[in-house]
């Protein structure tokens, strides 16, 4: 049991003012990685200063750390102002291998050296790469754009924006439990959230295929309730995790005019014949 007297030392500790005879030392940097240069940037709370970092490649990266010491009183901020923010940025992920490691790798596959020995043409080497992209994809680079519309100087009117929107929900026996209620409270705030203008379907899947409607169809009030019955149903009870079917299934349905179709899969996967999924 705590002595009265500890009880009294241990209020004092907490209330009394904080004392420290070495003080306390911040040593702040934030290194920024930007697809473009930066046109600026400031802090409402701190001075700030910039520099480039020594070891980069382009002047794409800044070092960025307190002008003048930290006072402790209160947060530090900083807000990034890159400079033309709305063109197209082009943005390289290197992969774990160089175009020459890569081609020396390929180069030393038994399967490949078969296949080549057969028939050496250009069209036959690239078809074989092609056909183990999803199996080398780390070791390739990947290359992502992005394109950024200025929806502030433009503005478009969203609300009028049309499409199609298709949920691929797992019901495989592995979604049993917490995954599926998780699923169902998601899919009822993705249904509350869809604006004018939408088409939707649901398929669930697993062995078979459940699509809600045959083909997808506009969302109005009768349509909605529809779906979220047919939510508030979904049981994992479709077995195995036939992804491939679904996505068959889904490519043989005809695009909307004027509806851009997109898909949402919610799977926890270990889906089969992952080869011909990602193809």
């Amino acid at each position: 049991r705590v002595s009265d007297f500890e009880q009294q030392c241990s209020h004092t500790i907490f209330t009394s003012p904080a004392a420290n005879l070495a003080p306390y030392e911040l040593s702040f940097q934030l290194l920024v990685r930007a697809a473009c240069l930066l046109a600026g940037l400031e802090s409402p709370t701190h001075a700030l200063r910039a520099d480039a970092d020594p070891s980069a490649q382009s002047a794409s990266a800044t070092y960025i750390t307190l002008a003048q010491e930290h006072p402790y009183d209160r947060h530090i901020e900083i807000l990034l102002h890159l400079s033309e923010p709305h063109r197209p940025l082009v943005i390289l992920e290197k992969g774990r291998l160089s175009f020459t490691q890569y081609e020396q790798q390929i180069c030393s596959r038994r399967d490949f050296i078969r296949c080549t020995r057969k028939d050496s043409e250009p069209e036959r080497k690239a078809e074989y790469v092609r056909r183990r992209h999803h199996k080398d994809i780390l070791c390739s680079p990947v290359l992502m754009l992005n394109f950024c519309p200025d929806l502030l100087s433009e503005p478009l009117e969203l609300h009028k924006a049309t499409r199609e929107l298709l949920f691929l929900i797992d019901r495989s026996g592995s979604m049993s439990g917490t995954n599926i209620h998780r699923v169902k409270e998601a899919m009822v705030v993705a249904l509350k959230s869809l604006p004018s203008g939408t088409m939707l379907n649901i398929v669930g899947f697993g062995t078979t295929i459940k699509p809600l409607f045959s083909s997808s169809r506009l969302c109005t009030d009768v349509t909605l309730m529809q779906a979220y019955e047919y939510i508030q149903r979904m049981r994992a009870d479709m077995r195995g995790t036939n992804l491939l079917g679904a996505l068959s299934w889904l490519y043989q349905q005809p695009m909307q005019r004027s509806y851009p179709r997109q898909v949402f899969i919610i799977t926890d996967g270990s889906i089969s014949s992952v080869a011909r999924v990602l193809k």
